[in-house]
């Protein structure tokens, strides 16, 4: 085998066994779709209290994002050092509770656009 094909050979192994070890981590927190939810829970509320609910349900999601970041690195470092992505084996999956609170903003954001005139996402 010459050097060259050695070489491109080394690159697509390479090329292939990152993208497997990408493929079994955690999901980014990016990629994490929200789960629908309907504003009608919502309609009626005052906007200060729409306001509160957005509020909370932002840091929520940082708080869920910064968790599920955490959890595709150790799975990469994982994948890297041992083989198998420890913190997905490891801890609870929180994507569903990500894409719920994610919904929730979502329908909050929809009722205060219907419902209070100066607010702007």
């Amino acid at each position: 085998m010459s050097m060259t094909s050695w070489l491109k050979s080394a690159v697509f192994t390479g090329a292939l066994s990152a993208a497997v070890i990408l493929s079994a981590c955690a999901q980014s927190p990016e990629s994490v779709t929200a789960t629908p939810v309907s504003s009608v829970q919502y309609q009626g509320l005052p906007c200060a209290t729409l306001g509160h609910r957005m509020a909370g349900l932002d840091q929520r999601i940082a708080v869920l994002s910064t968790e599920q970041r955490t959890k595709r690195v150790n799975d990469v470092v994982g994948w890297i050092f041992r083989l198998q992505p420890d913190a997905s084996i490891r801890t609870t999956d929180i994507r569903p509770q990500l894409a719920l609170a994610k919904g929730e903003r979502q329908a909050v954001e929809q009722a205060m656009t219907q419902q209070c005139s100066n607010f702007r996402s």
